[in-house]
């Protein structure tokens, strides 16, 4: 660079200046990404306050939880848990509580019965039904019977659990099936 010629002199501003406009143009995507990526944590951590306090006052949210929006989150989700497993209670026929989150929450005596479409190895529909039954295991943790290779794997004691509870949802099954008239 020959600082004394005028024309090498703009052309190596001119060159700052373009590197400069490329580097605030980058500076700002990436700001603009981290603003939608923040924008969306926000929507998802406002979605886990319960629709009753995100409806409070200002005034009302610090006169009851003392402006701490953790605490908020955390008896909202409380409150709905007891809820959850109060409904459950009062409905008998096994029905299962279910954390904020949607997993089920721990009981001894839980059996999950789900029936799926089930899926060919391209991943169409080919119309037929699979069951898939989870028991509880007893520590929060729920096993799939449905499972060849998890039922091979179980001990004695939750085998017979599992018959157990399998002939328990058998006479459910029956029971719904006169009722409907079947």
């Amino acid at each position: 660079l020959d600082g004394s010629n005028p024309g090498h002199v703009s052309a190596y501003i001119s060159d700052l200046s373009d590197e400069v406009d490329r580097r605030c143009a980058l500076i700002r995507s990436s700001c603009d990404v981290a603003c939608m990526s923040l924008r969306s944590a926000l929507q998802v951590s406002l979605m886990k306050i319960p629709k009753a306090v995100r409806k409070m006052t200002v005034r009302d949210f610090e006169g009851e939880y003392g402006g701490d929006v953790v605490g908020a989150i955390k008896r909202g989700i409380d409150e709905e848990i007891e809820g959850a497993i109060k409904r459950a209670q009062k409905g008998g026929r096994g029905e299962i509580a279910y954390s904020a989150n949607g997993s089920p929450i721990a009981q001894d005596d839980a059996v999950l019965a789900t029936v799926k479409k089930s899926r060919s190895a391209e991943g169409r529909s080919d119309g037929r039904a699979t069951i898939g039954i989870e028991l509880s295991a007893g520590d929060g943790t729920f096993v799939d019977i449905g499972n060849r290779d998890v039922v091979d794997n179980m001990d004695e004691d939750m085998r017979k659990n599992a018959v157990s509870k399998l002939k328990s949802l058998q006479d459910e099954v029956a029971a719904l099936m006169a009722q409907l008239g079947n």
